[in-house]
């Protein structure tokens, strides 16, 4: 065995030329100076801390090549600072050796999940030291070593950019196998299967891990291309192929593609860490090994079954991309456009399915760009360039589309609409497929549906708990309108069909009339419209009428016969839901209108409007924070009260294929049909005055929850800013430059959020000046602006907590106690009731501005008091606190009129705001508690 003199020699050997960067934090001053010594003889350049916190002051130029750190140091211990360090992007893959007197295996193992690539164990010799360091630095780093290139090139176009990159880590030495586990280690949450089966997988047998790891074969490639700082290549470009370098048996047994490029030769792999391609490599081309690019598998075998390799030698032996279960017609009356390349274009079709679910495609857009066709994936609402085939290839795979869709392949002219069903990766997918034509071909888009999925709670879609509540309250309801509106794509289908499911259908009729039916709903009769056989809108409307269903889901209002239909149907003591395109709540009154539904009839039928809006989620693992920007604060201070101090932004990494985002985000609102909005729709107030009038009595809308999902760092500012706040600002609910969301009177203008002319249809929508009554009722929401018949003095005055009094009402001393400071603390004047019976007779003696209640308490619980209040004629509002997660007591409350629900334990922030909000809303306007459902 060698000693660790001549380990050191031979690490000396290997060393990156030019030297390196380290950084070294070490609490005691021996281990400095030794360590100091050592490496500077070895030409290394190092920066020197004592401690976590000397470390992140110091400027670390140039860059560090490898951080060794001990782990037990006072405040701040190795491990913490290891995280600290990792959140700057130009140190978050710098490699880190851990130094300790532990070293068990705990200690390993938790150095590892850190992100370490060793651990050295005190105390070591000087050549120890040496030889570690020397082993993990970088080949190809020192001072002022160019970064790695981009670690995920999803186009064959940037090929040539990569062949110039090298590894961070040498991938032709056994022991970077290990390095990568423990890289997967820390960038994966393993199940103990997962972690057992990692712990044991040797090289060359990292794919079959993808399943225990709950990967796919594409996101593990960009994991190991990430962990090697190499290209990932998402296709491969025949004309960059060359052959002459490596046996064709070989390439394919190995799935390894050599490529030439501008810039010289490299070769694209599955797997660096087969040795058998390590040991071809380096006798072929010496120690001088070509730079790499990752692929997954499925790509590579790809190439050779349709590429320019399966052109070389035959389509024979292809391998089979399989989709089960395909209904398809027979493929004898399909034109002579899938003639023999048909078993090629049959596997290229299955292999684009594959590879859409694989990256959670929603669409497949095919179109043909002149000799060429592109290939593209929407993906979170983002269309991407996955692919390029010939124009010919092109017309081929599409007809083979049209024919498994039931479409008339001859047909070219003409747009065409179909579908089939498949089994894709071992999941059920209905594909709908509309084609069109273009100057340069047929275009087909294939949308992809999964019906049998099991639905998303309302919470897991983007809703807070409050509307989810009033969703499930809507849903109890047994007549009445619910309108999901949105603009196309915003996912109005998928909140109906998780707001259907938590419905017990064994117990209520449920029938719904689409074109087509995107989701299986349980319990459920689902009839679809189909034109070419005579089933018509009209037509299943009319038999759902007759079979009296208990609810009834009408796929989309798209027509005046829908809408009345709606209506009718919702007046009639049944309970309607509905889609619509609108950009928000209140706006759907004028789509109503436009389409020749009377105020009238809309203010008495509907229970309320859901709107809602998709924005693109923030990948989690690879999200940053940071302190917010003034140009960003800018965008958001005209609606928010206060500005969150940090926000997080996109970066980039495997998990979500570099783009920063992963799935999207819904933002929604609410706007209940209650006795205010009723009588301002029925009198024909303007859109906006009904908007301005949601706002200023406190209405949780898009933009309060764009703003919360930007402080819980799930979106972006910009992104919230461009796709929900700028509408507000276009729709008058609020202005640039103003401090606060609050409507604004102006003399001129008369009435708030009159928008300016030249604004369009839904801004200008309204039968024109409002009547003397609504002047006066949206006037009384202004602290500036008097109420009709009073003099400026009349308005009632914002809400303070400094004069606002709160009674709380718990049997649970320290609870009582407890609040009692709290709400002192923020300025509130507190009283205290240990039952019902307590509080009645102080709210007998004295006014309190909001009752603060638990629900069960013995005497007389919160229900109860609530019930008896409201007998009483005591409008004082009553905000119930409860620690039970059974939604009885909730509804039951709810019912009784309570303002809101908090749950045990409270948090301060969170009651802050609710009682803020409530207080604002009652010094703006009466409260007025409907109880009775």
């Amino acid at each position: 065995m060698a000693s660790p003199e001549e380990r050191a020699v031979s690490a000396r050997e290997d060393a990156p030329a030019g030297g390196g960067v380290v950084l070294l934090v070490d609490d005691d001053p021996a281990v400095r100076d030794v360590a100091r010594r050592v490496l500077e003889r070895e030409g290394l350049v190092l920066h020197v801390a004592p401690s976590g916190a000397a470390a992140l002051e110091l400027d670390l130029k140039p860059r560090p090549d490898l951080c060794l750190l001990d782990v037990v140091m006072p405040g701040m211990d190795g491990y913490e600072l290891c995280k600290r360090l990792r959140e700057r992007p130009a140190l978050s893959r710098v490699p880190v050796l851990f130094v300790t007197a532990l070293g068990d295996e705990g200690d390993r193992r938790r150095a590892e999940r850190a992100g370490a690539v060793g651990l050295l164990k005190k105390p070591f010799e000087p050549s120890e030291l040496v030889e570690t360091v020397l082993r993990h630095l970088p080949r190809g780093g020192g001072a002022g070593a160019a970064e790695p290139a981009p670690r995920s090139l999803r186009t064959t176009e940037a090929l040539s950019e990569g062949l110039v990159a090298l590894a961070a880590h040498d991938w032709t030495r056994p022991a970077t196998f290990q390095l990568l586990k423990a890289f997967l280690r820390d960038q994966l949450v393993l199940s103990p299967a997962g972690e057992a089966a990692l712990a044991e997988a040797r090289p060359g047998t990292v794919y079959a891990l993808s399943d225990i790891l709950r990967l796919s074969e594409r996101q593990l490639a960009q994991y190991i291309a990430d962990f090697l700082r190499v290209p990932y290549l998402a296709g491969i470009d025949p004309d960059q192929v060359t052959d002459d370098v490596l046996p064709r048996p070989f390439c394919e047994r190995h799935r390894v593609v050599p490529v030439r490029g501008p810039e010289g030769e490299g070769v694209v792999v599955a797997d660096p860490f087969d040795w058998d391609v390590a040991e071809t490599l380096l006798r072929i081309h010496g120690e001088r090994v070509p730079p790499i690019a990752i692929s997954e598998p499925e790509t590579i075998r790809g190439y050779f079954a349709y590429g320019e390799g399966a052109r070389s030698e035959g389509a024979a032996e292809a391998p089979t991309v399989t989709v089960d279960d395909v209904t398809e017609p027979a493929l004898l009356d399909v034109e002579h456009s899938l003639d023999e390349a048909a078993t090629d274009v049959m596997t290229l079709a299955n292999e684009l399915l594959r590879r859409a679910v694989s990256d959670r495609a929603s669409d497949i857009h095919i179109e043909p760009k002149g000799e060429r066709a592109v290939i593209r994936f929407r993906v979170d609402g983002d269309l991407e360039a996955v692919r390029e085939v010939s124009a010919d290839r092109s017309a081929k795979l599409i007809a083979r589309f049209k024919a498994l869709g039931h479409l008339d392949v001859a047909e070219r002219r003409k747009p065409q609409d179909g579908a089939m069903e498949a089994a894709i990766l071992g999941r059920r997918f209905k594909l709908r497929l509309a084609t069109t034509s273009t100057p340069d071909g047929e275009s087909l888009v294939i949308r992809l549906i999964e019906p049998l999925q099991k639905p998303l709670s309302l919470g897991e879609l983007g809703m807070t708990e409050e509307q989810e509540r009033t969703m499930l309250e809507f849903a109890s309801r047994t007549h009445g309108l619910v309108l999901v509106v949105g603009p196309t794509g915003s996912g109005k289908s998928t909140t109906i069909f998780s707001l259907l499911s938590q419905i017990d259908g064994r117990r209520r009729s449920v029938i719904t009339v689409e074109d087509p039916v995107e989701y299986r709903i349980p319990f459920a009769n689902q009839q679809q419209v189909n034109e070419k056989a005579g089933v018509t809108f009209e037509s299943l409307l009319k038999s759902a009428v007759r079979q009296d269903p208990d609810i009834l889901l009408i796929g989309e209002i798209r027509d005046l016969f829908s809408a009345k239909a709606a209506l009718e149907f919702a007046s009639s003591g049944h309970l309607t839901l509905s889609s619509l395109h609108s950009s928000n709540a209140t706006t759907a009154v004028f789509r109503l209108e436009r389409l020749g539904i009377e105020r009238g009839a809309m203010a008495d039928a509907t229970l309320g409007v859901v709107a809602q809006k998709l924005v693109k989620r923030l990948c989690e693992r690879c999200r940053r924070i940071r302190p917010l920007h003034e140009e960003e604060a800018e965008l958001l201070a005209p609606f928010c009260a206060e500005l969150p101090r940090e926000v997080a932004e996109p970066v980039g990494c495997p998990a979500c294929r570099q783009t920063g985002y992963h799935g999207r985000e819904g933002i929604y609102e609410i706007l209940r049909f209650d006795r205010d909005i009723t009588r301002l729709v029925r009198e024909g107030a303007p859109i906006a005055e009904i908007r301005h009038f949601a706002q200023s009595r406190g209405d949780y809308l898009v933009s309060n929850h764009a703003i919360q999902k930007v402080v819980d760092h799930v979106i972006s500012p910009r992104d919230a800013y461009e796709q929900v706040l700028i509408e507000e600002v276009r729709f008058g609910a609020v202005r640039p430059g103003e401090p606060s969301p609050a409507p604004q009177v102006s003399a001129a203008e008369g009435l708030p959020g009159t928008p300016p002319a030249g604004g369009d249809d839904e801004e200008r929508a309204g039968p024109g000046p409002a009547r003397p009554e609504v002047r006066a009722a949206i006037a009384a929401l202004d602290t500036n602006a008097p109420a009709a018949g009073e003099g400026a003095d009349g308005a009632g005055p914002e809400a303070d907590e400094g004069n606002a009094s709160v009674l709380v009402v718990d049997d649970d001393p320290t609870t009582r106690v407890y609040l009692e400071a709290l709400l002192k603390s923020c300025g509130y004047e507190v009283a205290s009731a240990e039952d019902g019976i307590e509080a009645l007779m102080l709210l007998g003696r004295a006014e309190f501005d909001v009752v603060l209640s638990d629900v069960c308490m013995p005497n007389l619980d919160g229900l109860k008091l609530l019930e008896i209040m409201t007998q009483k004629g005591l409008d004082t509002p009553v905000i119930f606190l409860t620690a039970d997660s059974d939604p009885t007591s909730e509804v039951r409350g709810l019912e009784l009129g309570a303002s809101d629900f908090l749950v045990k334990p409270v948090k301060k922030d969170i009651l802050r705001v609710r009682l803020r909000r409530l207080l604002n809303a009652r010094a703006r306007g009466p409260l007025r508690r409907v109880s009775g459902g």
